[in-house]
This record gives C-alpha cells, structure tokens and sequence, in this order.
C-alpha cells in the first residue's frame, strides 16, 4: 500500500498542471487577502442569528481566506481530484494494470484514497502558509484579534490556536466529501461524468437537505458554530465515523465489481 502512495505522489510531481496549480492557488489567496483588507471586513451568516460583521486583521485572516476560497476547494477542487485520480485510470486501464501486479483491488482503493486525503491536507496547509505569508505583507501588526465577537480580545496565541481549530476542522469536512467522492467515482466509470455527478449531487444534496449545505456551501458558518458553541469534539467524531462507514462502502463496491477495460 506504501509503495501505492509513493507512486501517485511520483504521478502527481511529473504533471505540469501540479505546479500551475500551486502558483495559481497562491496568487489567488494572496489577491483575496489583499482585497479583504481594502473592504475591510468579513461576513459570516450564523443559522441560528442574524449575520455578524468582523475586521480583518493580520491574525484572523487565515480564517477569512479559508472562509472565501472553502466553496471552491468541496465544490470544485475534491470532486475534480477524485474523478482525476479513479475514475479516468478507470477508464484509460490503469487501474487494471495495477491489479494485474498482485496488488488486491482493498489495497489500490484504500492508497487512493489515502493519497488523496493526504494531497488535500497538504493544499490546506499551504493555504494556512499563504495566508500568514499575506498577512504578514498586507496587514500591520496587531496585538489583539476576534472572530465571532466583535468586542472580543484574543492574543496571538489564541489566535493561532483558533485559526488550527478551525483549519483541522474544516479538513475533517474534505475528508467526508472525499469519501463521497470516492464511492460515486466507483460506481460510474467516466472522468466526465462522475465530476458531474459528484457536483450535483452535492448541489442538490445542498438544497433538499441542509446539513449538507452546512459543509459544502456554507463550511465557514458550520465551523464558526461549532466553535463557539464548543461541540468541535463531538462533530469531528461525528464527521470521522461518516467518512469511515462512506469509505468502508466504497471498498466493498470495488471488491464486487470487475473492471475489463
């Protein structure tokens, strides 16, 4: 399964669109920071209360940031990555050939998906990097920073402290899309088609039922409300055993079918 990892990370480092990739996302969060300071501030929309108005500043903008470019990395990034990395070698055979090694189809559908976990920990973490890189370049320095209140003083290490929570949190998010990602790119066999799929039935799962809107289109306000209303253990748990079950369903779909291509 080691070896499985390795090999898409060996993949991954040959592929232009890597390293395109990589500048465009940090331009992107470095444009974002520095039009969040000319408008000066953030808006988050609480369910349960009316929207609330927070000061960007040096030591909240990570999360600001996180909380603009968030909807692109479920909605577009997760969905485009699995389809990419299962489906299309699906299509195109590789699969196939993998299997043909020895490697039991457990292993293959296991190390994607541990791949691809990894690949998006690493994107947020350089997200985080970014941010701080911005802010440190846009923002003058700051003793104190809030938010979720606006009279609120947190100091820098509370500030860090916040911002990893709400970081961790949000991957915990991108792993239970990644699960879902993963079981719809099983079952359809086209790149194409599972990216649309995937995406719309996100879309459409937002709609009809709002949890799901709560972490795809609206991930920034779930976090903030779980953090203020200190359920981050119990919602992660929660999170973790959906993604697990999700996973479990994924390999069990694999194993079943034969893919002859």
């Amino acid at each position: 399964m080691f070896n499985c990892i390795k090999s898409e990370f060996y993949k991954l480092s040959k592929k232009k669109g890597t390293y395109i990739l990589i500048i465009i996302e940090a331009i992107l969060v470095f444009v974002i920071a520095f039009l969040l300071k000319d408008i000066v501030s953030v808006i988050y929309n609480h369910s349960s209360s009316d929207s609330i108005r927070m000061i960007t500043d040096r030591l909240n903008l990570p999360t600001a940031v996180l909380s603009e470019i968030g909807v692109m990395i479920t909605i577009i990034l997760i969905p485009v990555l699995i389809s990419n990395n299962i489906s299309k070698e699906k299509s195109d055979g590789q699969l196939r050939i993998i299997q043909s090694r020895g490697i039991n189809k457990s292993s293959v559908i296991i190390s994607k998906y541990i791949f691809n976990v990894i690949l998006i920990g690493i994107n947020i973490i350089y997200i985080f990097i970014c941010t701080t890189i911005a802010s440190l370049v846009f923002y003058n320095k700051v003793e104190y920073s809030s938010f979720i209140l606006i009279d609120e003083k947190l100091t820098l290490g509370q500030s860090i402290f916040y911002n990893i929570k709400f970081f961790c949190v949000f991957f915990l998010i991108c792993i239970t899309l990644i699960s879902l990602a993963t079981v719809i790119n099983v079952v359809i066999d086209s790149s194409i088609f599972a990216i649309v799929s995937n995406i719309g039935c996100l879309l459409i799962g937002s709609y009809l039922y709002r949890p799901i809107a709560k972490i795809t289109l609206k991930a920034s306000d779930f976090i903030i409300e779980i953090i203020s209303k200190n359920n981050v253990a119990i919602c992660s748990l929660l999170l973790i055993i959906i993604s697990i079950t999700i996973l479990l369903l994924s390999n069990l779909i694999y194993k079943k079918k034969d893919y002859k291509y």
